[in-house]
């Protein structure tokens, strides 16, 4: 019998820190947990150096990440991904929360961030459903006014921290 001498074959990883192994959040891919006091990795996606943050099996950033931000060279797998992190440096959100103002990219995110809360109207024996913003109530508070179903708000400083739902 032949003897033949086997090779490991070794597993490349591609390395991410934590803030820009979030941008896969959505992605199928598995990641593991990694740190060490002797080496630094250095991230894929942003470049820095760290030593505890996340492995996943090799990504070759020239096919995975092809577009890259001018300001900050952070780079995306889609150019959709690039446009809504364009925003965070230009600031001009298409689309932001009527109480906080803060912004978001797409109408999914802004959905996401209000919610949606049954109320009792103070005026009638009414109960109705509305969208809030989560950092509306110490605004509302400070106006210290009575929260209203919609036929009976009629005006009231209230109103604006609230979208009625049908």
């Amino acid at each position: 019998m032949a003897e033949a001498t086997v090779h490991r074959t070794a597993v490349e990883f591609s390395y991410f820190c934590a803030a820009c192994k979030d941008g896969f959040r959505n992605s199928k891919r598995s990641f593991d947990t990694i740190s060490s006091e002797d080496s630094e990795f250095t991230c894929l996606k942003c470049g820095k150096t760290f030593s505890s943050g996340f492995k996943t099996k090799k990504i070759h950033s020239r096919d995975a990440l092809p577009y890259s931000c001018d300001d900050c060279g952070k780079k995306f797998r889609t150019s959709t991904l690039l446009q809504y992190h364009s925003y965070k440096h230009s600031l001009a959100w298409p689309l932001r929360c009527f109480i906080c103002q803060k912004g978001f990219a797409a109408d999914s995110q802004l959905k996401r961030h209000l919610v949606t809360e049954t109320f009792d109207c103070s005026q009638c024996p009414k109960s109705f459903r509305a969208n809030a913003c989560p950092h509306w109530r110490p605004k509302f508070l400070l106006d210290k006014d009575e929260i209203k179903c919609k036929k009976c708000s009629r005006g009231s400083s209230a109103t604006k921290y609230l979208t009625y739902t049908t």
